[in-house]
């Protein structure tokens, strides 16, 4: 590993792109240098040092790129669908060892009817026609040889081979958008935002787990066969319907009703004042508590607010208990410290940004299947 890394991770959303720039260095020390709300991804692709880590000879960089880039989408833009994936070996390899070329083959010819059965179920969770939708990620997991779980297959004997296979789907604007991204000869991590989030939180909680965020709850839960499986609901609530209810009971900016929210979060208001804004936030509350129970929601949720939810947590409600983003605890699991400069104050936002980051760095199984898998997809996108 260098002494020092340098990565871009973008938040790929309907009305922008941000972009959150850090270093990591081999004391795995997360060093915050910039947030920008609205990258021009045009401009840095066009970077003298972006341009130079594209250049080859014989397949070798002359130099690598000075940056790294993750990115994570909107489930409006881009979604995942895990699919089981079997097969038997023939009589004649079960005394020989299972090899990633086999593997590899495996999926190859089973790929082009899994990717047309899938179409169908994307195009209905992204609001597209099937033919507007584009493979741009997959990934096997949770592997099995005769029933026994391995992280790395290759070598194993066995008769029979399950796995799952994560295939990650965008819409056809978004892929045009990042295709240079997506085309570049270097790897290129990109996920969808709710199943990279609830994947990390599963790295320090028990199954299920829930995230509240982007107009839905998410539902990472684990089936008959032990593999998690995020699920998707509607959740209308949102918590910037709070902040607008104060700026048109003030006649103030967003900026002021942000000040005046987090006065009453922290109890920092008079007692008339108080009143007064607990009043405006009480029916966003109960709304929201109606939803977590009509959603049956069971074991911990998490809420990707821009600021603390207006009741104190952890909150016992009915079958949930709902939780502060637990970021310094999924750093320590990692082994991982974060100077987060100015960003402190906003853990849904660097989580946001953190999570394609450490499921990427420090996902390291079937890392060679993984690999012709990243290519397959990248050489059936180009």
């Amino acid at each position: 590993m260098p002494r020092v890394e340098k990565f871009l991770s973008l938040d790929i959303r309907p009305d922008r792109t941000s972009g959150l720039y850090f270093e990591f260095t081999r004391d795995r020390v997360i060093r915050i240098e910039k947030f920008e709300p609205q990258i021009d991804l045009a401009k840095f692709l066009k970077a003298p040092s972006h341009r130079a880590a594209q250049a080859s000879w014989e397949g070798k960089y002359f130099f690598a790129g000075r940056r790294k880039i993750v990115a994570a989408a909107d489930p409006s833009l881009t979604t995942t669908i895990p699919i089981p994936f079997a097969y038997r070996r023939e009589p004649t390899r079960h005394d020989r060892p299972l090899s990633i070329d086999e593997l590899d083959d495996q999926i190859a010819q089973a790929l082009p009817k899994i990717l047309t059965q899938c179409r169908i179920e994307v195009a209905k969770r992204l609001s597209v026609e099937p033919v507007e939708t584009v493979l741009v990620g997959a990934r096997a997991s949770h592997v099995t040889v005769d029933g026994k779980p391995t992280a790395h297959p290759a070598g194993f004997l066995g008769k029979e081979v399950a796995l799952a296979l994560e295939l990650t789907f965008a819409r056809r604007d978004i892929f045009e958008s990042f295709r240079a991204l997506f085309n570049a000869p270097e790897p290129f991590f990109f996920f969808e935002s709710p199943d990279a989030i609830t994947r990390l939180l599963s790295s320090i909680r028990p199954l299920p787990i829930n995230l509240i965020a982007d107009g839905g709850v998410f539902v990472l839960q684990a089936v008959k066969n032990g593999q998690p499986v995020l699920y998707r609901e509607k959740f209308p609530w949102a918590f910037d319907a709070i902040l607008h209810s104060i700026e048109e009971a003030h006649t103030v900016s967003r900026l002021a009703a942000e000040d005046m929210y987090r006065a009453f979060v922290s109890r920092d208001l008079s007692p008339s004042a108080e009143r007064h804004i607990g009043g405006i936030v009480a029916p966003f509350v109960e709304t929201f508590f109606a939803l977590t129970q009509k959603a049956k929601l069971h074991g911990a949720t998490f809420c990707l607010t821009p600021h603390p939810m207006p009741f104190p947590m952890p909150h016992r409600e009915v079958t949930t208990t709902i939780e502060e983003i637990p970021l310094a605890e999924i750093l320590r699991k990692f082994d991982v410290t974060l100077v987060p400069g100015p960003l402190a104050a906003r853990p849904d936002l660097l989580l946001r940004h953190l999570a394609p980051f450490l499921l990427m760095y420090f996902d390291g199984t079937q890392g060679a299947l993984n690999e012709r898998l990243r290519k397959k997809v990248h050489w059936l996108t180009g």
